[in-house]
């Protein structure tokens, strides 16, 4: 069921991180399937919990919540929570990394539809970096696409733009 996982990355054995909808995240030896360490990140409601998938900058896993408390959590490879930027709406998207960055999408299934926002943090402390409202629920994860960010929302279009500074 795990095939095998014999090729090493940086000398560390492969992982599998994933979340559930209950709120609890773990991550699996590759290999073996074994839980490495599991954590309860959306203990509050876990309604749609961590739906989207995380993403990994190799040092830092970057884990969506769709749950209160919404937003995006930074996770040490150790299990450790490193930072968490709250968002005003639920994020179902998988985060997209790159030069220090990650770009979520959020917005709402049952909610306002009508209510979205892209933001991009700091992947180092989780600042804002730049914000922009879509005025759409963002339910896809966005793209990186060299220095353009491509995003689709409920609303049916599909956008691409250069965040400016």
């Amino acid at each position: 069921m795990w095939g095998n996982a014999s090729d090493r990355l940086g000398g560390r054995p492969e992982r599998v991180a994933v979340g559930s909808t209950a709120g609890d995240f773990k991550l699996l030896d590759a290999e073996t399937g074994a839980v490495v360490w599991s954590k309860d990140l959306d203990a509050e409601v876990a309604v749609h919990g961590l739906i989207g998938s995380p993403a990994s900058d190799g040092s830092r896993l970057y884990v969506p919540s769709a749950s209160p408390p919404l937003g995006l959590l930074a996770v040490g490879l150790d299990g450790r929570v490193v930072w968490r930027r709250p968002t005003q709406q639920a994020v179902y998207t998988s985060p997209a990394l790159g030069n220090g960055v990650a770009v979520i999408g959020a917005g709402e299934v049952f909610g306002d539809q009508k209510a979205g926002e892209v933001l991009a943090l700091s992947t180092a402390d989780g600042r804002v970096l730049w914000s922009y409202e879509i005025r759409a629920a963002v339910l896809g994860s966005p793209i990186l696409a060299g220095s353009r960010v491509v995003i689709g929302h409920t609303s049916g279009e599909l956008r691409a733009f250069v965040p400016s500074g």
